[in-house]
């Protein structure tokens, strides 16, 4: 369906500013092949947060249901920041990681390949 902006302008301030979140950022992190959501998962965090803490606080309680999550060595994955090759400091924060308000993380697992082997 086709939508006409009959208005003047379309000029608004976008809501999900960094300014917006209190000293904290929004993030974006998908696990390949492990899709128990069918897009990547939203994370309100602080970037002080050091990374592995991110992992095993924050990121890993989403997917205590899929078996993977217990055999997962997140320090063997494939790491990718904003779709460029990356090798995170798990040590480091967020910040220290150059993970940014609205940045893209993505991971794969080989030899995780989601249950049954069917990438999900």
């Amino acid at each position: 369906m086709t939508v006409k902006f009959i208005g003047d302008s379309y000029d608004f301030p976008c809501s999900n500013r960094v300014e917006n979140y209190g000293g904290d950022m929004n993030l974006y992190m998908v696990w390949d092949h492990h899709l128990i959501y069918c897009a990547p998962n939203a994370y309100r965090v602080s970037g002080d947060m050091n990374f592995r803490d991110f992992l095993e606080q924050v990121f890993q309680p989403d997917y205590a249901q899929h078996p993977d999550v217990d055999k997962v060595d997140w320090e063997k994955g494939v790491w990718q920041l904003e779709n460029q090759g990356w090798t995170p400091d798990f040590s480091k924060s967020l910040k220290e990681n150059n993970i940014a308000h609205n940045s893209f993380i993505r991971v794969s697992t080989p030899g995780l390949e989601g249950m049954h082997g069917v990438g999900n």
